[in-house]
């Protein structure tokens, strides 16, 4: 089960403590000794150079064998050590054996290698959620498991392509900022839920115990989209091989909840075109537009109560936005605001539910606003229930 809205603030607080810029005393005296005696016991197991290097930060610095490593180093090591609650011989047992399973793993090699067409399309790196870390997504309803587990060395082949999608994900995580989380959405829709092949337990139950042992303290929440109830079971199952920490970050989410509970975790702007109905994708695409920001978001509209939200335009150039409504119709419109003066753009009609509209402004002016305007309505007459909609602005930056 999740964590309620008050268990996860009492988790996050708690969890607060241990990291850069907020250890106790004898915290920051444990991290200075676990990070010399990393070194030394990397040297007895042979490990040296880029053996070291974990997560794009080499713990070779001089300053981890000193006793005093740097920030960077510092987050990694934390990670081991809150992992293992700051016992300081369980965390360095940890350590060692990640860094050997890396070797033994062969990282330097991962990132170049390739993979059937079917597990590539099974997953992805995309946007970032609301704090800023990157999302991972694995569509298992996409994957033909009698292709790739039943290929030779099917399961270890699954296993170094679910790692190297993880390593993908952290490559962009900014750990100098803070940003030291991923979030992972697993898409179950179109998998078969009731029949498990057996090779996909053992590549899952392996997978399981991979992260747990390799990734400590990177998950920030994982999500199960469009799961039965009758799966809960499986959940259970799976999340057993789980410690409880780990556990408590897992949710379970029915099909007809997926996109609201990933607008939860992630902005509209950053979420793939599949969970939001636009009829793009909102991201740039046209290297002539130059750099553009995106500003998404969801209104909730009252029957009789339309809403309008603004953009501001700070630069030149062209303005393209898109809209989906969920549940029911909107009647909609669009107008670039400059000082006093307003043009209408776009809109004047209705859209169906779960249909999507958008337009696009050329040449607007810098100072200028980009205005929608939504309302609950249907061919002129009110709606009776509250109508939601997601909305995405792309503009200059």
């Amino acid at each position: 089960n999740s964590l309620t809205g008050g268990q996860t603030r009492e988790f996050e607080m708690a969890a607060a403590l241990g990291y850069v810029g907020n250890l106790t005393k004898e915290q920051q005296e444990t991290l200075n000794s676990f990070a010399a005696k990393v070194i030394a016991k990397a040297e007895e197991n042979s490990l040296t150079g880029e053996d070291l290097l974990i997560w794009n930060v080499d713990l070779a610095d001089p300053s981890v064998k000193a006793g005093q490593p740097g920030k960077l180093q510092s987050i990694v090591l934390l990670k081991f050590l809150r992992a293992r609650k700051f016992v300081l011989d369980q965390a360095l047992t940890m350590i060692i054996d990640c860094l050997k399973w890396r070797k033994q793993f062969n990282m330097k090699s991962l990132k170049g290698e390739t993979f059937a067409k079917s597990l590539e399309e099974g997953g992805l790196v995309h946007g970032n959620d609301k704090k800023g870390g990157p999302v991972t997504y694995s569509f298992y309803g996409k994957m033909n498991f009698d292709e790739i587990l039943g290929a030779e060395d099917g399961v270890n082949k699954f296993i170094r392509w679910r790692v190297k999608l993880q390593e993908s994900a952290v490559d962009l995580l900014d750990l100098a900022g803070g940003k030291e989380h991923i979030l992972q959405i697993h898409d179950y829709s179109g998998a078969n839920m009731l029949k498990m092949d057996p090779r996909m337990k053992v590549a899952t139950k392996a997978i399981i115990k991979l992260f747990q042992d390799n990734y400590p303290e990177m998950l920030s929440s994982k999500l199960f989209l469009n799961v039965p109830r009758v799966m809960e079971v499986v959940f259970n199952l799976m999340s057993s091989f789980s410690d409880p920490v780990t556990r408590a970050k897992f949710r379970m989410v029915s099909p007809g909840n997926a996109r609201s509970v990933l607008l939860e975790y992630i902005p509209v702007d950053q979420l793939p075109t599949a969970y939001t109905g636009f009829e793009a994708s909102p991201a740039p695409s046209d290297a002539d537009d130059g750099p553009a920001r995106l500003v998404g978001g969801e209104v909730k509209l009252k029957p009789g109560a339309p809403q309008e939200v603004t953009v501001d335009i700070p630069k030149a150039g062209r303005v393209t936005w898109q809209f989906v409504t969920r549940r029911d119709p909107v009647a909609y419109e669009a107008r670039v605001v400059v000082g006093d003066s307003a043009r209408v753009v776009g809109g004047g009609g209705a859209a169906a539910a779960e249909e999507s509209g958008g337009g696009s402004a050329e040449e607007v002016s810098a100072g200028s606003r980009l205005v929608l305007r939504f309302e609950g309505r249907s061919r002129g007459v009110l709606w009776k229930n509250d109508v939601e909609v997601l909305y995405c602005v792309r503009c200059p930056e």
